[in-house]
């Protein structure tokens, strides 16, 4: 936890290449999607676009619903020109954004609440990191 913390501190200096160390230390240990989102956002921030694209598969492969891969991939392709892909990428996020739809709507309202009360506390505390 500490290393991830540490990478996420160093992402906010704008230190991309030790957050990568940070965070691949953290890989040795315990492989996660949300670990690899971090790493691919690093490496797109550090202009390693192929590397991205490798950890945001990597993501999508432990986690097929992992939305903010989904997104990273239809982003880095278009960039990239290559808008076949971008247009799957782009077509998957539907199909996701559908299906977590049909979710929120059959679950009871407040535990849809608590998500976005989570959601929002992440967004705060990595705000703050920054």
């Amino acid at each position: 936890e500490a290393l991830e913390a540490l990478g996420k501190v160093y992402l906010a200096k704008e230190d991309w290449s030790t957050a990568i160390k940070a965070w691949e230390s953290c890989l040795a240990r315990q492989d996660t999607p949300s670990l690899r989102n971090q790493i691919a956002l690093a490496y797109l921030m550090g202009k390693a676009p192929e590397s991205a694209i490798n950890h945001y598969s990597e993501s999508l492969i432990m986690d097929p619903s992992n939305r903010e891969a989904t997104i990273g991939l239809v982003q880095l392709f278009a960039k990239a020109g290559d808008k076949e892909r971008a247009k799957r990428y782009e077509r998957r996020l539907v199909i996701l954004d559908e299906e977590r739809r049909r979710v929120e709507d059959s679950t009871p309202r407040g535990d849809a609440d608590l998500e976005k009360v989570g959601a929002f506390a992440r967004f705060a505390f990595s705000e703050s990191i920054r």
